[in-house]
């Protein structure tokens, strides 16, 4: 939040001598001099040069004026600016406050210098936390100022003051949660701004406080293009890198972190800091602010301790200026007490939030929004650690304060509700039908936004959130039928959306599919452009670069409001999951569904078979999860791991069995295997998983209780076929065919590639800076795989696309028809594999005419009818972008464009394990009927049993490849 003050103009103090007693024209012309000099140098750039020029210039005034003259208080206000400006409130406050009586006391002529210094005393008290004092000055000086302009509307220096009063006014009334009427304030100091020849940077920086505004009302699309405008408006009224626009870099950070662009937000809060310290003094003060949001993304990150040292790097110097009070202060606080959480530190997180609730109290209004945070993070601590009463009273008191602000926040709202509905389940109070309630009205606003356009990412981030909250409370109620309905919606992925879309699809007539499609289509380029804006402007484009861009927004909204026009979005938002009942009824014996979702407060674990069912919550909360699927993918790649395109030598195959580190894996099974839950699933043969948050990042198969060395290990593949329900939508499709059969095949891969062989450990993020496609390592294996694919299958038509003849034009045309089995063979990239690639691709044959990237954008504008797609590449099944749940690349754009099952990949795919998979899992099922995921257990027990390389033990090899579908 910016709350800036303008320079008091130089044009004020000198209409102010008429007043008094002027000293000798030569000494006041000599004053005067010094006076401008003084105001030539910019604070922000060089605040002790600027100071020295004033305390000079207060010397000499000594000579002239006797003390407490308001000529000299006019000099001391613009020292007191400069303590504000430089984050000393407590001393620039004290200094204003023995100048307002003198300019008071000198009459109406110092009344523009009077109504300055009350607006910065308004500044700093709000900065100190005393908002009721800062409210009631605020109040008159808006009164005078608009008063003044009504005098003399063309005065710029009275344009100024009134912008300034209005920013100060508006940034109270949304602490107080009053958001809708600061934005209000705020469009009228843009208005103001826009009248001045050269406004000082001071003003310019109020722009950066209305997408805070927006924000602060739910409103996050808003909020980011008015962040994008304003910002792209400061960057052509200001010089480059001019401190001030730190401020707006720091704005865009929350809006990307919001979205879960956390690597696009770091780098917008490390690029503010770098402007605030830039400086030939560096501002100390808005570095410090601009700390804390680099923090909140290192803990959004989970990167808990490197957030904790940024925040005490940046406390001691807010707290210094704002005092134990101030609004910075207590978000500081607020920050610290997160970072101590998730570092384990759960009793020192609550002592620091309970200090900083009870601060907020004092000084905020029970509807601001950073006090209503504050108590929704203190409750969510207590009831972490087992104190849920507290934490019900606490999520009360947040829910009573909304209700005296802004009724727009309304998701915010309903989220509270389920929170407090599931802190009271706890704790013995009420029951699971108002939380039920509360998320069905959430449900139904996400609807309605779909019924003319697309629920934002942060609306989104906010079901998500709330849906979590509903799922803890099923679980802790016993209630089944409301858990297994509630999990779906917190299950509902980027990959469950795009099988979704496909499906309706699929159910339409060819001119309504059109119809969609057309406007799914740009719904998604519109997301995805959004998200290539932030990402430009996080690492610098040129400014024509940022207007082609925003133009391509503003025509991407125009179009998708013309598709909208023809269809009715609301009939396909995919918003009623499938009952239990219609799921047990398409299971067969032997079958299992396992829902597994990460909470807050603990792994949510439902499972389904025909006739049972059961659930638990295992003792393993969200960030713990994350940090044993991290290690569990670490111990993966310990092993001997080869990329797509690496061949072991000899040497290295008769090499020792690897070691493996079993502990992350082991935890994680006890969670899911345990209880009743856990017998169930043993009884399984075929476990459909359907997994959440960190899950999806790691394969089930390779779990397994700890064991003395590989050989012994007892894998749940040893013992259950697997699937990835993509959606559990995918479970009311038809069963396929006893006896498939492939009547077109489409094998592609094998590309030509310019790069060294290689034969040691490598990865394609490893190539040299500024690789190309060109440069990557050919693949040996690929063609023998495609070769050996196409024979193992009884085709009418095999196409096989290998060499010169996989290009992406060419390949394009062929997977665009009906075809059963589409495979690839070729190196996976993902985004940042290469210079340049903002999203997953599969590699082709480049040349002149194609870049030889199959992106996924690409993949997903097509429109396939494929039964299987096998995706023998690395990384297959990872992320669109990082720290995203898997399957939301590659995977997901080939189901949004109409596949109905996959082969895919978790990590990197050693090229001569890659055909003793796929070749035999997918002809097992065309030559045998044998199900695809029994049929890939079957190639994964024979690489690990009858190989006689004990290095093929180790899961690197044999779990990156999963079965997606039902």
């Amino acid at each position: 939040m910016h709350l800036r003050l303008p320079l008091a103009g130089l044009a004020l103090l000198l209409a102010a001598h008429a007043a008094h007693a002027e000293p000798g024209e030569a000494a006041r012309a000599q004053l005067d001099t010094m006076l401008e000099s003084a105001f030539q140098i910019d604070p922000h750039t060089d605040e002790p040069a600027f100071r020295a020029a004033l305390e000079e210039a207060r010397t000499f005034a000594e000579t002239l004026y006797p003390e407490g003259h308001p000529e000299l208080a006019l000099i001391d206000y613009e020292l007191a600016i400069a303590d504000l400006n430089a984050g000393r409130f407590a001393e620039g406050a004290a200094r204003i406050e023995a100048i307002l009586p003198i300019l008071e006391a000198a009459g109406e002529g110092y009344l523009p210098n009077r109504l300055s210094g009350m607006n910065a005393l308004l500044a700093a008290r709000v900065r100190m936390g005393d908002l009721a004092a800062a409210r009631a000055i605020s109040e008159q000086v808006l009164a005078a100022r608009r008063k003044l302009l009504e005098h003399e509307p063309g005065n710029e220096s009275f344009i100024a003051g009134l912008a300034a009063s209005l920013n100060n006014a508006a940034y109270i009334l949304n602490a107080d949660g009053q958001s809708r009427a600061a934005i209000t304030y705020m469009a009228e100091v843009e208005a103001l701004i826009d009248r001045l020849e050269a406004p000082a940077a001071e003003l310019i920086s109020y722009l950066t406080n209305t997408p805070t505004y927006w924000a602060a009302l739910g409103e996050s699309d808003k909020a980011l293009s008015e962040g994008q405008r304003l910002t792209a408006k400061m960057e052509a009224l200001l010089p480059p890198n001019h401190p001030v626009l730190a401020n707006a870099y720091n704005s865009l950070s929350i809006r990307a972190a919001e979205r879960g662009l956390l690597d696009d937000a770091e780098r917008f809060s490390r690029r503010a800091i770098a402007l605030a310290m830039g400086a030939e003094e560096p501002d100390m003060g808005m570095a410090s602010s601009m700390r804390l949001s680099l923090a909140q993304t290192l803990i959004k990150k989970g990167a808990a301790e490197d957030a904790l040292a940024t925040v005490d790097e940046a406390l001691s110097f807010i707290e210094q200026g704002h005092g134990p009070k101030g609004e910075l202060t207590l978000y500081a606080q607020h920050a610290r007490a997160h970072a101590l959480r998730d570092l384990g530190r759960l009793d020192e997180a609550i002592m620091v939030a309970e200090a900083a609730d009870a601060l907020r109290a004092e000084t905020m209004e029970p509807a601001s929004y950073r006090r209503i945070a504050g108590q929704e993070t203190l409750a969510e601590f207590y009831a972490e650690a087992g104190r849920p009463r507290d934490a019900y009273v606490t999520q009360l008191a947040a829910q009573e304060g909304r209700s005296t602000g802004d009724d727009t926040a309304l998701w915010e709202d309903l989220t509270g509700q389920i929170m407090l509905g599931a802190y009271g389940i706890r704790a013995g109070i009420g029951g699971i039908d108002e939380v039920a309630a509360a998320h069905a009205q959430l449900i139904a606003n996400r609807d309605a936004i779909a019924a003319s356009g697309e629920p934002d990412a942060v609306q989104l981030a906010i079901l998500g959130q709330a849906n979590d909250w509903a799922l803890d409370a099923a679980m802790h109620a016993g209630d089944f039928d409301a858990a297994f309905r509630f999990a779906q919606y917190g299950l509902a992925t980027k990959a469950d959306r795009s099988v979704q879309l496909a499906a309706f699809r699929r159910g339409l007539g060819a001119a309504d599919a059109l119809a969609v499609r057309s406007y799914q289509d740009k719904a998604e380029a519109l997301r995805g452009l959004a998200n290539q804006q932030l990402e430009a402007m996080s690492i610098g484009v040129a400014p024509e670069t940022m207007a082609e861009m925003r133009a391509q927004i503003a025509s991407a909204r125009s179009e998708l409001a013309e598709a909208g026009r023809a269809v009715d979005p609301a009939s396909f938002t995919g918003s009623e999951p499938i009952t239990l009942a219609a799921v047990q009824a398409s299971l067969g014996e032997g079958d299992a569904v396992l829902l597994a979702q990460p909470l807050p407060t603990g792994l949510a674990v439902l499972v389904a078979t025909k006739d049972a069912h059961s659930m638990h919550l295992a003792p393993l909360d969200s960030r713990e999860v994350s940090s044993l699927a991290a290690n569990m993918r670490g111990a993966l790649a310990g092993g001997d791991v080869l990329m797509r395109g690496v061949l072991a030598a000899p040497a290295r195959k008769a090499s020792a069995q690897p070691a493996y580190d079993f502990a992350p894996g082991a935890a994680l099974f006890a969670a899911l295997f345990e209880g009743e839950s856990g017998q169930l699933l043993e009884g399984a043969d075929h476990i459909m998983v359907a997994a959440g948050g960190a899950l999806t990042r790691i394969p089930f198969a390779a779990l397994a209780p700890a064991a003395p060395s590989l050989a012994e290990a007892d894998w749940v593949i040893r013992h259950h076929s697997l699937s990835t329900l993509a959606s559990l939508s995918t479970l009311a499709r038809a069963p396929s065919p006893e006896s498939p059969r492939a009547a077109r095949v489409v094998a592609v891969g094998a590309p030509v590639l310019g790069g060294t062989a290689l034969t040691t450990l490598r990865s394609s993020r490893m190539l040299a800076l500024g690789a190309t496609v060109a440069d990557l390592p050919p693949l040996p294996e690929a063609l023998a795989e495609l070769n050996a694919l196409s024979r193992a299958l009884d085709t009418a038509e095999t196409v096989l696309l290998t060499g010169e003849d996989a290009r992406e034009t060419r390949v394009l045309a062929e997977i665009a028809q009906p075809a059963e089995v589409i495979a690839f063979a070729t190196h996976g990239l993902l985004e940042g594999d290469l210079a340049g690639l903002a999203e997953p691709a599969l590699v082709l044959t480049p040349n002149d005419g194609d870049d030889g990237l199959l992106t996924a954008s690409e993949i997903a504008a097509l429109d396939m009818d494929a039964d299987w797609v096998v995706l023998s590449a690395c990384n297959t099944g990872g992320p669109d972008r990082p720290g995203a749940a898997g399957l939301s690349g590659l995977a997901s754009a080939f189901l949004y464009a109409g596949a109905r099952n996959l082969l895919v990949s978790h990590w990197e795919v050693a090229d001569d394990v890659a055909r003793a998979i796929t070749v035999p899992t997918v002809e097992s099922y065309y030559r045998e009927g044998i199900a695809p995921a029994e049929g890939l257990r079957r190639a994964v027990l024979a690489l690990i049993d009858d190989s006689g390389e004990p290095r093929l033990q180790h899961p690197a090899y044999w779990a990156p490849f999963v079965y997606v579908g039902s």
